[in-house]
């Protein structure tokens, strides 16, 4: 909200901050420190990973995890999915 109005009073300048969360598991216990209500979140997936059999099971258990930890620290934060590799996959 306070980024709302100073720049509504003429402020011509913005701070943004862009954090790469490490998606190995060694790192999840930290993830919550940094996902906050004021935050936009950009979950960056693979979609060959998806879209194969081999790989699927995996890859959903992958993108629940992100999808939950950004509902339970920050449910009414902005969220986007972003399939990536969509050409590289068959039909």
């Amino acid at each position: 909200e306070k980024l709302v109005l100073d720049a509504k009073r003429g402020f011509d300048s913005l701070t943004l901050s862009l954090w790469d969360f490490g998606g190995q598991q060694v790192f999840y216990a930290m993830h919550h420190i940094f996902l906050t209500q004021s935050g936009f979140y950009v979950l960056v997936f693979d979609m060959r990973e998806v879209l194969e059999r081999s790989n699927k099971d995996e890859a959903f258990k992958y993108l629940l995890f992100w999808l939950r930890s950004v509902k339970l620290h920050a449910p009414s934060a902005s969220l986007i999915l972003t399939g990536t590799f969509l050409a590289d996959v068959g039909e």
